[in-house]
């Protein structure tokens, strides 16, 4: 079965049909973390990607080519973008659904 995500937004608002789908993904009971997860690896299929349910939820996407990586750290419940090795260019604190910050659907494409 297949969901359908369809919102009206210009170019520089792309982001919100990701974050309307992490809101659908959520709302089927998907664990919030996880649907970040499906979210960014699903709009990077290049970049490599894992998902450790055994370490609460913490998960990479990172690009070999470009070095930018998205990483969810369960234990800190920090939700980070960073670009190389160095600190990160933008993180926030993730737990449930009610506190997502649209801004990270922002990053995902700059």
């Amino acid at each position: 079965m297949w969901n359908i995500i369809s919102t009206k937004c210009t170019e520089n608002e792309i982001y919100k049909v990701f974050l309307e789908a992490f809101n659908l993904e959520a709302s089927f009971g998907t664990n919030p973390t996880e649907a970040f997860f499906l979210i960014v690896s699903g709009s990077h299929p290049k970049h490599d990607s894992k998902y450790e349910p055994e370490i609460c939820g913490s998960w990479v996407v990172e690009s070999r080519e470009s070095k930018q990586r998205y990483i969810y750290d369960g234990k800190d419940f920090n939700l980070m973008v960073l670009e190389g090795k160095e600190h990160p260019k933008w993180q926030s604190y993730f737990k449930t659904n009610e506190n997502v910050d649209e801004v990270f659907f922002k990053k995902l494409f700059h």
